[in-house]
């Protein structure tokens, strides 16, 4: 599989956040694209996010490696995931995601293409630790998965089931640079059209940043995704 992932295009915000006290390893001008921060935001923060996901895939998942598709098939997908997240309290942070996206698949002679909201999402991020005195921010990351998306159209937009996500956060800023960590399990449940139960997923992020001066940021990332096996009512295969 072939991924990039293209730099945050949209950071919006709201004029009462921007005096808010935050961590510098939580400020929006030093995060990355991909790892979250273990702080919340403050009471009444409200914050706009919106990235560009690019997927080009070739390969499938056999016995746990990547191998050419045997039948040829080809599929590439564009994704806008949007988020709006709000500070219930100074120690729970509200989010939804609502991602938009268009995909196309292409095997042999034929292809098709699909476009539309993906499964959306209502996290919360709950702090355990508050980054002060040395210490990390560390949070959890609880949330439900709805099956917003399409899971009738070639290729699907969504799967048809609803999910689970739990999650843990860490982050620290450490002068002019700043560590993340992020351990996340989201589990699918049965969709109850196809009897398919899609494979539970293990997120792994890790970032570090650097800011060289106010307007130029440096950061390397890393992210990885454990996909286990899709799961039918009579049979198991692997994605």
């Amino acid at each position: 599989m072939k991924a990039m992932y293209v730099l945050l295009f949209l950071f919006v915000t709201l004029p009462f956040t921007v005096n808010a006290q935050v961590p510098s390893c939580c400020d929006p001008m030093n995060m990355p694209v991909i790892s979250m921060c273990g702080n919340t935001f403050p009471q009444g923060a409200i914050r706009v996010q919106s990235d560009v996901k690019i997927v080009e895939k070739d390969k499938i998942l056999k016995d746990g490696e990547e191998v050419a598709n045997p039948i040829g098939n080809k599929m590439s997908m564009t994704g806008f995931p949007s988020k709006l997240m709000y500070g219930a309290t100074d120690w729970v942070t509200l989010q939804l995601a609502i991602p938009y996206m268009t995909k196309s698949m292409k095997s042999g002679n034929m292809e098709s293409s699909s476009s539309g909201i993906g499964d959306a999402m209502i996290m919360s991020k709950w702090r355990l630790i508050q980054a002060k005195q040395g210490k990390p921010a560390v949070a959890l990351n609880l949330g439900v998965k709805f099956p917003t998306g399409d899971d009738e159209v070639k290729p699907p937009l969504g799967t048809g089931g609803y999910g689970a996500i739990l999650g843990g956060l860490i982050s620290k800023g450490i002068g002019k640079a700043s560590l993340y960590g992020n351990l996340i399990y989201q589990s699918t449940f049965e969709n109850s059209s196809t009897g398919v139960n899609p494979g539970d997923i293990t997120t792994i992020n890790m970032a570090v940043t650097y800011r060289i001066v106010e307007m130029l940021l440096l950061s390397f990332e890393i992210n990885n995704e454990i996909v286990g096996k899709d799961k039918k009512r009579w049979q198991s295969y692997r994605r």
